[in-house]
């Protein structure tokens, strides 16, 4: 990246999302100081491991310690740029998820079937729980157990799957299925098709079911 960032010093927004490769925030930094210095708009997503420990609170030192090199000044007070990262226990390591607030990228930030994952902020308010860009979300209840999730709203959703009968945070979460044009849905059983009544009369411009 650092080849490609000298050849791009006059910019002033970028989007990036990155796999498998550790990048902390005094890495960034470096790199944005050294070679992107009119960056004023960073938006950024990297999923990475680390090395898991066998005791749960030293991960958990581990997450805070890889957090806090997004709350430099820097981070905090120059851009006002902040991230959140969730994480979860993957067989000998933890897999984490750091993102910019707020949120810009089309699929929801979370591994696949993650139920025990964790979750921090750099950010303390509630005005950056917007995940407006979120397109597409396959919907489960434990994706937002979390308190710090239970009160997002996604409402720009166009491709939605999800199992019936669906909870009562439900329609919190998604206030709103004005945009949604394709519709996956499991019906385990005929006693749910008044729940799924309401979605559709909520989805008038649903064309795929």
């Amino acid at each position: 990246m650092t080849s490609l960032f000298k050849l791009l010093p006059s910019i002033t927004r970028l989007k990036v999302e990155i796999y498998s490769i550790t990048l902390d925030g005094h890495q960034w930094k470096e790199m944005i100081v050294n070679y992107l210095p009119q960056l004023k708009d960073f938006q950024f997503k990297i999923d990475l491991d680390l090395c898991r420990s066998i005791d749960d609170s030293t991960n958990e030192d581990k997450v805070d310690q890889y957090l806090s090199t997004y709350l430099t000044s820097f981070w905090i007070e120059h851009h006002q740029w902040f991230v959140r990262c969730h994480w979860s226990q993957w067989n000998e390591y933890l897999r984490i998820s750091v993102y910019s607030l707020p949120y810009a990228f089309v699929y929801f930030p979370l591994f696949d079937n993650d139920h025990n994952y964790h979750t921090k902020s750099t950010c303390s308010s509630g005005i950056h729980h917007s995940y407006d860009s979120v397109r597409i979300l396959g919907y489960e209840p434990w994706m937002f157990h979390d308190e710090a999730l239970s009160h997002i709203q996604v409402i720009n959703i166009e491709k939605l799957s999800l199992q019936l009968p669906i909870d009562q945070q439900f329609f919190s979460i998604i206030p709103k299925l004005e945009n949604l044009l394709s519709l996956t849905v499991a019906i385990p059983t005929e006693n749910h098709r008044l729940q799924l009544q309401a979605l559709l009369d909520r989805a008038p411009r649903l064309f795929s079911l």
